[in-house]
């Protein structure tokens, strides 16, 4: 069973009203990640400052140096 729910005019004219007011998103790369879990497929990574990007350049180097890998795909796999 549906519940049919009546708006009157001046909730429809308010509602209007507001969304003229609306200036949508200030920040279009922060929108961008909104959907973002974990980031485990991630075409991009964001980084939340200067330090943890180091540490994740380190842990490539590490690795790069641990396996050595061959190729293209090898330094994909690393990444």
């Amino acid at each position: 069973m549906k519940i049919k729910k009546t708006v009157s005019d001046k909730v429809i004219a308010a509602n209007r009203k507001n969304g003229k007011e609306t200036k949508g998103p200030i920040d279009v790369d922060a929108v961008a990640q909104n959907a973002r879990k974990h980031g485990l497929a991630s075409k991009r990574l964001v980084f939340r400052d200067e330090e943890e990007r180091r540490e994740f350049d380190a842990l490539v180097d590490d690795l790069t140096d641990e396996y050595q890998p061959v190729g293209r795909t090898g330094l994909e796999l690393i990444e």
